[in-house]
């Protein structure tokens, strides 16, 4: 690496003597050599790849005096690594010097006061990320929005296996919060097929059903909501419909677009 460039970025780190941050633009293979050895933090390269190349980089690494090395954005970096020896194009974000090819933006600035402060901030800073979790009605709007424009949808991360978790989490809560027996009962006035809809929108087999429609035979007994000539004798003589209909509906199902976020 060219030693006067080096220079020009020791001068611009000293230009200031507080703990404020800057942003420098280092060539990519120098960030390459400042990665934290160490680092407990695994990454999914494919996926922060797909990210740069979608919508840019966005996100600067954040380098540590203390520790050496960069304490946050390792995998973005390594990212980058893997795109620029691939001959990938540059990403919007970064800079091209004429001798040193690609730059990437950095942080500098408010190091840790120990080297186990650092490491500390290294595990705080992805951890509280995770920690936050999502909010699975919120992002299945979001990607039902984004379901016509694929490359938009896969850079978010979330995948086909994650989008069916979300939607059965997302219409169990629905259930839960608005009283799981009131909810099948009007299901059941609906009639059969409106029935099926919920029971699929749940998740539900026919098995996770027949003790709710038990406890309403129960309580139809009692006169505490109106009899329907037996819920669950009427759901027995049905079943093989049920079974057929519930499968047919799975498959129409099968997609975004065709399933109910909100489980109604």
């Amino acid at each position: 690496m060219d030693g006067n460039y080096l220079l020009e970025l020791q001068d611009e780190l000293q230009r200031w003597d507080d703990d404020s941050l800057q942003l420098l633009y280092v060539p990519v293979m120098m960030v390459a050599e400042m990665l934290w050895e160490g680092n407990p933090k695994d990454h999914d390269l494919g996926q922060i790849i797909t990210s740069i190349k979608t919508h840019g980089f966005r996100d600067p690494p954040e380098y540590d005096a203390t520790l050496g090395a960069f304490v946050a954005g390792n995998g973005r970096i390594e990212a980058l690594v893997t795109m620029y020896r691939t001959g990938e194009r540059m990403p919007l974000g970064l800079r091209k010097h004429p001798q040193h090819g690609w730059c990437v933006p950095c942080i500098f600035g408010n190091d840790a006061k120990t080297v186990a402060a650092a490491k500390a901030y290294g595990i705080a800073n992805n951890r509280a990320t995770e920690r936050g979790g999502w909010n699975d009605h919120a992002v299945l709007t979001i990607l039902k929005d984004l379901h016509a424009q694929p490359a938009l949808s896969e850079s978010t991360g979330f995948d086909a296996d994650d989008i069916a978790r979300m939607l059965i989490d997302n219409s169990r809560q629905e259930m839960q919060e608005n009283n799981a027996l009131a909810w099948i009962y009007h299901a059941t006035r609906g009639g059969i097929r409106a029935l099926l809809h919920t029971m699929v929108a749940l998740q539900w087999s026919i098995d996770d059903l027949m003790p709710t429609l038990e406890k309403m035979d129960e309580l139809a007994d009692q006169d505490q909501i109106p009899a329907m000539g037996g819920f669950s004798g009427q759901m027995s003589i049905f079943q093989n419909h049920v079974r057929e209909e519930a499968e047919r509906l799975n498959k129409l199902w099968s997609t975004v677009d065709g399933m109910t976020i909100d489980g109604k």
